[in-house]
């Protein structure tokens, strides 16, 4: 009995938990240039859904920044743009493709390797494996693995 209890505190948690990870890197975007690439890196890593269409505005210039500095999806001439750097263009290469690569359509896979292949980070590798081993696209398959080749040779080499 108490063993169950336990379990179930700890799923209802889990929800809370990945609710303030989500917050609190949303409030990155708002910052500068370091921030925003640090936000956006977590946002991706994080595999929440709902980052997807924030990230994929924050790189067609779609958000703008509120006095207080949150970050919305600007409606007319409401706020000031939010402005990036290639840093943070990077990221958002890296987090738009970890997170495009469990897409169900297999255009939005595709893309996610190329993107990931350019980004090149050793971060990606274990992602590149788990979906590696799932894809069932000969042509997606092929792309994912030039990205896993690409990530591999970015990480450290062991001396």
């Amino acid at each position: 009995m108490l063993r169950s209890l336990l379990v179930l505190l700890l799923l209802l948690a889990a929800p809370a938990r990945a609710q303030d990870a989500f917050t609190d890197a949303l409030r990155g975007l708002g910052g500068n240039f370091q921030s925003q690439a640090e936000a956006v890196e977590k946002l991706g890593a994080l595999g929440d859904p709902r980052a997807l269409p924030l990230l994929q505005a924050l790189a067609e210039g779609r958000p703008a920044k509120t006095a207080d500095g949150t970050v919305q999806l600007r409606e007319g001439d409401a706020g000031e743009p939010v402005r990036i750097n290639n840093r943070v263009r990077v990221a958002l290469r890296g987090a738009l493709g970890r997170l495009q690569l469990l897409s169900p359509v297999e255009a939005e896979r595709a893309a996610a390797a190329d993107g990931l292949f350019r980004s090149r980070s050793p971060e990606n590798i274990l992602l590149l494996e788990d979906a590696l081993g799932r894809e069932s696209s000969p042509a997606v398959r092929e792309r994912m693995a030039l990205a896993l080749a690409a990530s591999r040779l970015a990480a450290p080499q062991e001396g």
